[in-house]
């Protein structure tokens, strides 16, 4: 069963942050979080994003961002701009791995009921925060199932604490058809791969046509060759820099591939040209089967 976690630390009052930045630097925290999430899908809002050095995703993690402006599309990251469509996305990667939400504050508390566990590296020191996460002590709907011995952070106490959610609220994909439809050809292989479960990740050219696809959206997959069809949901969509970036980020069999055979980013030339991916740049589109 896997789990929605959030992770972070706050100072003895519960403070998180300020000027959209950390209170403190503290390298054995880092590490703990660097280890913990490597690998997995990692939740955050915008801001938080921005906040990273030259605004890039975390490596080896596959970034989601909730932006409220649909015309903000981050390149190697899955972009929703809605909380329900992230509470969708949110569904779909728990049915593969855990995930884990690291901020900011808003995230963080609008997601709190649904997660399974709070990971929180308690600091024993006033930061001066000007944003604050829930005193998790104070509720009786979690529970410190874990709380570490003293560490010497640097100069600064800390303890690795874990917290579980008692009443924790279910995190459910929503299949309804709630965008525009959308029509896609695709060889028996691929197509097969959707059918059977595997393929879930749909790449193409984020060329103009491909703009128009929203998250919500249905995509109609048609085999090529029997006509045979396939009703899919857009769960998300990540335009990526390059397709050896977007290659490199997920398992082969979820881009279409058999288990046994090689995953190279050039056989997309196959479908285009040097020059176009060079123009537009690789789309993926996350899609879910609904009927």
């Amino acid at each position: 069963m896997h789990k929605l976690i959030e992770i972070l630390n706050a100072d003895r009052n519960f403070g998180i942050g300020k000027r959209n930045g950390l209170l403190f630097s503290l390298p054995l925290d880092m590490a703990f979080f660097r280890k913990t999430t490597s690998g997995h899908v990692v939740v955050m809002g915008e801001n938080t994003l921005l906040s990273f050095p030259g605004s890039k995703p975390l490596k080896n993690r596959t970034n989601v961002v909730l932006s409220a402006d649909i015309t903000h599309n981050y390149k190697n990251v899955v972009n929703v701009h809605s909380f329900d469509d992230l509470l969708n996305y949110i569904a779909y990667a728990l049915e593969k791995e855990d995930v884990y939400v690291i901020g900011g504050a808003s995230i963080y508390r609008q997601l709190l009921p649904y997660s399974d566990e709070v990971l929180l590296t308690k600091v024993d020191a006033d930061g001066g925060a000007e944003v604050f996460f829930e005193n998790l002590d104070k509720r009786d709907d979690f529970d410190l199932v874990n709380q570490g011995e003293p560490l010497m952070d640097g100069d600064i106490p800390i303890r690795f604490c874990t917290y579980k959610n008692l009443q924790r609220a279910t995190v459910s994909q929503n299949n309804g058809e709630t965008g525009a439809e959308h029509h896609l050809r695709l060889w028996p292989e691929p197509f097969a791969s959707i059918r059977d479960g595997n393929k879930d990740i749909e790449m193409r050219l984020n060329e103009p046509k491909r703009q128009k696809l929203h998250v919500g959206d249905v995509i109609v997959f048609e085999n090529t060759k029997t006509e045979e069809t396939i009703k899919t949901k857009i769960i998300g969509l990540a335009p990526y820099d390059s397709f050896e970036t977007l290659y490199a980020a997920f398992p082969k069999e979820r881009l279409g591939y058999k288990e046994g055979e090689e995953a190279n980013p050039s056989d997309m030339e196959k479908y285009y040209s040097k020059e176009r991916i060079e123009e537009f740049g690789p789309l993926a589109i996350f899609i879910r089967k609904i009927a």
